[in-house]
């Protein structure tokens, strides 16, 4: 990426297809917000866990009590 202080001498010596992808990334800037922060360590373990306990409840194998017992584990 250019840096701001050398984008506006470079941008007429450019083809016209690359200063458009220079624009898109000056919109990106301005309308983007921040990404959100990773899941943290260990949250895709819960989110398998709960995921068979809702298969397990959807088939009766388990009642919602035994289910959330089971998650609490």
């Amino acid at each position: 990426m250019l840096t701001p202080r050398l984008k506006p001498k470079s941008l007429p010596h450019i083809e016209p297809e690359l200063a458009q992808v220079f624009e898109y990334f000056a919109w990106v800037e301005k309308n983007s917000s921040p990404i959100d922060p990773t899941d943290p360590l260990g949250s895709s373990e819960v989110t398998k866990a709960l995921r068979d306990l809702y298969d397990q409840l959807l088939f009766d194998r388990v009642t919602p009590e035994a289910a959330a017992a089971e998650f609490r584990e």
